[in-house]
């Protein structure tokens, strides 16, 4: 394959394979002559997301010889067929002292000519390290020497999922008040409307949603620029923008997810789409297919695999039947070669040979996957936290801590102080803060069970908004609390918990969100859900009214004339999180525009 294709991108909604055809048209263009001999120089950071741009057979055309990663020394004794060294790096002070020590220690720099490409844009503060190293961009160089950009922006995880790709975006914005993510969400989003036409409706709800609604007034020139190489699109594929703030809701990202890709991502971790389990659970069949032959055994997770498609938004308690009915119908259709005693039955047979093979890998891979998660959810304290987790969701865990999170610091050396602050947290947000005198005990027990050396940690953790104490008005000489807002006062208006044993799941009902986390539909999804009601932007602004930040907005953008209802009915919606999703999120959003009476 030449290139990454991006087939699975393609869906009937959104075709974000031209996100990925744009991303590639720069590549070539940043690369340059073919003809002229080159190598590049990888930030580690950037070797697997640039994985789901260009594979190394579509490098190679732009006259790429050699592919290296950073540190290094000596390229152009290493390279001395190379004509041209390109730096693909971040903008952060470390590559950019990485970047100086290999153009220095390379003894022919003269002789050649040195490119630093930042992505997804360079920055002042590097620009300015470089000139202090010697390193200037254009003929006052001692070496030619030139800064470019690679404005790898929004990486297309999937054909419903797109990702700016910022790691600390939420540290970035709550705990060092840094507004970076801010403006790169802002410059993305114009970049989609550069591919898809301007979005006639922004709606959102959050301090940094306003910021990023105001500042897409500004990047018109980014969408006069993108749309000149890329040619003019078709005018509102996109009929209506929904920008949440992460801040809105943090219950749901500090809840454990529990669809089958959820939970593949809380105990192994999925990144960039593939995920690495232990290579000696699988058979031999799928490690010959897996191509790697040492260390983790790496599973790409994405909509080309049709039954990780099928099965990634189920609850993990319909996963084991899933597969086991899976398992009939293939071992079904290979018993049918039996059935077939004519010329033209068994060239059918034949032909569908290969899906079934396929489909016969694919569930022993996902069985293993399935057997190495339900390890872990099979597990007594597993199964304890979750139904911790469905207490402090519930109940008002205001004024007293929770037996479990008791137990977990009384036996910390068992337990990792991220499950216990996570808890914490949990109980924070889903009951709008805590009292005072139980958050100063939650903090003495912490730091007495695991060191004063996480002062820090909780101080950041505080302002970032993640624990804090409730808020509270004197008056009389009597402390009242504000416990009408937040989580609380949500939680029974927006039906976010249902209670007792009312999902089913294999067959959930159509209007069970709550299915997905097994009893909880998200806050997040839900605010969603308002939106494509006939209330529309009213109720969403009621509801909203109870959430910290600013008050909900709604704009009108110029383009395609703005349906007259103030609803995202009947409409193909971007959501975006400025902060950051969770897959189980996204897995709720699926299942929003899939119900049968769904208006998306």
């Amino acid at each position: 394959m030449a290139a990454v294709t991006g087939a699975h991108l393609i869906s009937n909604r959104l075709n974000a394979a031209q996100v990925l055809a744009a991303a590639q048209t720069e590549l070539l263009e940043l690369l340059g002559d073919p003809s002229v001999k080159k190598v590049i120089v990888w930030d580690p950071d950037l070797i697997q997301p640039m994985t789901i741009i260009a594979e190394a057979t579509f490098i190679r055309k732009g006259g790429v010889t050699k592919m290296v990663r950073l540190p290094v020394t000596g390229l152009t004794e290493r390279y001395e067929d190379a004509s041209e060294f390109i730096f693909l790096v971040r903008p952060t002070l470390t590559i950019v002292d990485m970047v100086a020590e290999a153009i220095r220690t390379s003894k022919k720099k003269m002789e050649k000519r040195f490119t630093v490409a930042f992505t997804p844009h360079k920055v002042e503060y590097c620009v300015a390290k470089l000139r202090d190293l010697g390193l200037e961009h254009g003929s006052r160089s001692p070496v030619q020497f030139y800064i470019n950009e690679y404005h790898l922006d929004i990486l297309p995880l999937d054909s419903d999922v797109l990702s700016l790709d910022i790691p600390t975006a939420f540290k970035d914005l709550y705990v060092d008040q840094d507004p970076s993510p801010v403006y790169e969400t802002a410059r993305a989003i114009g970049k989609l409307q550069a591919l898809f036409g301007v979005i006639p409706k922004i709606y959102g709800k959050g301090k940094n949603a306003k910021l990023v609604a105001e500042l897409l007034k500004n990047v018109q020139g980014e969408l006069e620029r993108t749309q000149s190489k890329t040619g003019r699109q078709e005018a509102a594929n996109i009929d209506s923008l929904i920008l949440l703030d992460r801040s809105v809701d943090m219950v749901t990202p500090l809840s454990s997810q529990l669809t089958y890709e959820g939970l593949i991502d809380e105990t192994y971790g999925i990144k960039y789409t593939v995920a690495k389990f232990p290579r000696h659970m699988f058979s031999e069949e799928v490690l010959k297919r897996g191509g790697e032959s040492t260390g983790p055994f790496p599973v790409k997770l994405d909509s080309d695999d049709s039954m990780f498609s099928a099965m990634r938004d189920l609850n993990f308690r319909a996963v084991g039947v899933f597969l086991s009915d899976k398992a009939k119908e293939i071992s079904a259709q290979f018993e049918s070669r039996h059935d077939a005693k004519t010329v033209t039955q068994l060239k059918s047979f034949v032909e569908k040979l290969p899906h079934m093979q396929d489909a016969k890998f694919n569930l022993s891979k996902h069985t293993t996957i399935a057997e190495l998660v339900k390890a872990v959810t099979d597990n007594d304290d597993f199964l304890s936290l979750i139904h911790t987790e469905q207490d402090l969701r519930e109940e008002d865990y205001s004024d007293k801590p929770h037996p479990y999170i008791e137990k977990l610091l009384g036996n910390a050396s068992h337990h990792p102080i991220e499950k216990v602050l996570k808890l914490i947290c949990l109980q924070s947000s889903a009951s709008n803060g805590l009292r005072a005198r139980l958050l100063e005990q939650y903090k003495r027990e912490v730091l007495h069970a695991y060191g004063y050396q996480h002062l820090n940690t909780l101080l950041q953790l505080e302002k970032a908004g993640l624990v804090r104490a409730r808020s509270q008005e004197e008056k009389g000489g009597l402390l009242r609390a504000q416990e009408t807002r937040g989580f609380p006062a949500l939680r029974k208006q927006l039906q976010l918990v249902a209670h007792g044993n009312v999902v089913d799941d294999r067959n959930p009902s159509p209007s069970s969100m709550t299915y997905l986390f097994s009893g909880y539909a998200p806050l997040s999804v839900r605010l969603v859900e308002v939106l494509s009601r006939k209330q529309g932007f009213a109720a969403f602004e009621e509801a909203t009214r109870q959430l910290p930040g600013p008050p909900a907005f709604m704009m009108t953008q110029l383009g395609r004339q703005s349906q007259k209802r103030n609803t995202v009915g009947n409409n193909m919606v971007l959501v975006f999180f400025i902060g950051g999703v969770t897959l189980a999120e996204i897995s709720a959003l699926r299942y929003l525009t899939n119900r049968e009476d769904s208006e998306f």
